[in-house]
């Protein structure tokens, strides 16, 4: 990464979201394809972006529109064509290096050949083969509520290992497919990668992806997500800090002035205690720790 390049990216830093500023970073540092969501409106200047990077570009041929997944304000899940018209339209811009690449890639994506796009975006085979399985059995969810399906709340706050694949929900996160399971070690791996070239390069952009990553989360298929970057577990007790908490859906209304909650069975005791009681049921409630 030349000195230049360095300069102009710490200042992207600060104005782009975490997990597009690292799939940047990734793709000039790893050599790794960049796939990017772009409106219409934003693509003619985008030429010049490129450039100061040494890297080159393809755009998707068709337009299309995001809606945000029931229960949540600010995700997606897939998308629907659309007019060029449409002022929300955007299209795919395919990034890398090489310009060969990047029109291989807009042809796989062209064709929906999910399991060659998934691998020109270095996506762990395993993880792709569960997306395709996704597709046919359940588009309608989000693909993160078939995996936490298989770890309900059951009155006790589990912990579990690196990475954190809720943080992607706040424009976080180390990778940029959607895992397998909780515990995929190809996942792990490219999480780590990522993590690595950040504190190497961009150390203040790695602490505030591990903040995200190092966090307690609760969420529910249809209802949103809430999470906190600091908490303090004691036995059947989390202390928490508002200050630290994002959220979406219906559970951040819940959750916005939660300043501690009790666990009884699946029953969320919430404080202060004019909030209520929070059923449980049907819930993800875990912490992830590298």
């Amino acid at each position: 990464m030349h000195h230049s390049q360095k300069k102009y990216l710490e200042v992207l830093s600060e104005s782009h979201p975490l997990n597009t500023f690292r799939e940047l970073c990734d793709c000039i540092e790893s050599n790794k394809l960049m796939r990017l969501e772009l409106f219409l409106a934003d693509i003619p200047k985008f030429s010049e972006f490129t450039k100061k990077f040494d890297l080159d570009f393809a755009i998707s041929d068709k337009s299309f529109q995001v809606f945000a997944d029931e229960g949540l304000e600010n995700w997606s899940s897939s998308i629907a064509y659309c007019s060029d018209a449409e002022k929300t339209a955007m299209r795919f811009v395919y990034v890398h290096k090489s310009k060969a690449v990047c029109e291989t890639a807009k042809k796989f994506d062209a064709s929906d050949n999910d399991v060659n796009i998934g691998l020109c975006l270095s996506y762990p085979k395993c993880c792709i083969e569960a997306y395709r399985d996704w597709q046919i059995t359940n588009e309608e969810i989000d693909p993160i509520s078939i995996i936490v399906d298989s770890f309900p709340f059951l009155g006790q706050v589990n912990t579990y290992d690196f990475p954190n694949p809720f943080s992607r929900y706040f424009s976080a996160g180390l990778f940029s497919h959607f895992p397998c399971s909780l515990a995929c070690l190809e996942t792990t791996k490219i999480a780590k990668q990522s993590l690595q070239n950040l504190q190497f390069h961009f150390p203040s952009v790695a602490e505030k992806i591990l903040k995200m990553e190092n966090s307690l989360v609760i969420f529910q298929k249809g209802r949103g997500i809430c999470l906190w970057q600091k908490f303090d577990l004691n036995d059947n007790s989390i202390n928490l800090d508002k200050d630290s908490f994002q959220g979406q859906g219906q559970l951040k209304l819940i959750f916005e002035n939660v300043d501690k909650f009790e666990i009884f069975g699946k029953l969320l005791t919430l404080f202060p205690e004019s909030l209520g009681v929070f059923k449980a049921n049907s819930c993800f409630v875990g912490i992830f720790k590298l």
